[in-house]
């Protein structure tokens, strides 16, 4: 691979990571002088024919094609993007990270088997297998990736997320978490946070927020997410919601607020001596901490969540 290939995957994935952490996807054409055409990304489930009408207006000069994660029924129109690579003049597809088991698309693989084109599958990047945790999750689990937020005190007691919009730039920060993602469920302690958020996400689709007001109606509601493909979602939720998700199993990434305990507002009925052994977060790793303002901000990883298994080498580029 050349250092201009490499540019041009750079480029693609930045542009996914900028949509959607958790469910973007990226891709870059390239011609025949490893000069660079165009490069774009969409959210899953909301590529609408995005990435073959790039190849139709590039692919009379395009040699080369990247995308991200391998294609599927979730992300792309399978036969349409078949269609489109074979009208064209690619004749190299590069593959940022592959899929196996379910999660890979049989009518991809097959028409692979016969294209006379050459594929390349790139070595493990943790940033690239990170891009595709929500459709892999959604394919697997069969519910959207899931990042909770919270914010609390010392004593337990949970704390509403808009005491916080005077902290340094932590509306900005939660405005482009909500910006990534398809959903936003909102607890009832927390709905006074929505009117500071944005309307609509970075593919300029319309949040749809969900008010939680029974801690059994959340299956339903991922399970509609499931249903409209939508991959990745962001919870602003309380320290008993959290707690409940927990639980649940329904949490994927926690991004809790540490702030002291005089300008904190208890919003939640669990005892402060019992929050911490609720939410019970042994086994996760801590990802990083931050200083927000007044307040201390930990980001923990579900246990297996970012895994890092070695990437099996496909067929070289020829």
């Amino acid at each position: 691979m050349t250092m201009s290939d490499q540019s041009s995957i750079n480029l693609a994935v930045s542009r996914a990571l900028n949509l959607s952490k958790r469910a973007g996807i990226g891709w870059a054409l390239i011609d025949q002088d490893k000069q660079i055409l165009h490069y774009d990304a969409c959210m899953a489930g909301l590529d609408a024919g995005k990435l073959e009408s790039t190849i139709r207006q590039y692919g009379q000069q395009a040699t080369e094609l990247f995308i991200s994660s391998e294609p599927t029924s979730l992300t792309f129109n399978i036969e349409q993007l078949i269609r489109s690579i074979e009208e064209s003049n690619i004749k190299a597809i590069i593959i940022g990270k592959g899929f196996t088991g379910s999660v890979a698309n049989d009518r991809w693989r097959s028409w692979l088997a016969g294209w006379p084109g050459s594929l390349a599958e790139l070595p493990y990047n943790p940033i690239i297998d990170k891009l595709s945790l929500g459709m892999q999750l959604l394919q697997t689990s069969q519910r959207p990736w899931v990042t909770s937020v919270t914010a609390g005190d010392f004593s337990g007691h949970s704390k509403p997320l808009v005491n916080l919009i005077q902290e340094f730039d932590f509306l900005n920060y939660l405005a482009n978490l909500v910006k990534q993602s398809r959903a936003l469920l909102v607890a009832p302690t927390q709905r006074d946070i929505i009117d500071h958020l944005p309307k609509e996400n970075y593919a300029n689709e319309p949040v749809e927020v969900f008010e939680i007001y029974d801690q059994s109606n959340i299956s339903a509601i991922l399970k509609h997410c499931v249903n409209e493909l939508r991959c990745s979602l962001v919870v602003l939720a309380d320290i008993s919601l959290l707690a409940h998700l927990l639980k649940q199993d329904l949490v994927d990434e926690v991004i809790h607020h540490l702030a002291n305990n005089g300008d904190c507002q208890q919003t939640t009925d669990l005892p402060p001596q019992t929050a911490q052994a609720v939410l019970n977060l042994n086994g996760w790793t801590l990802l990083s901490s931050s200083v927000v303002g007044q307040c201390g901000r930990m980001i923990f990883g579900k246990p297996g969540a970012f895994p890092a298994p070695p990437f099996p080498s496909g067929r070289g580029l020829n």
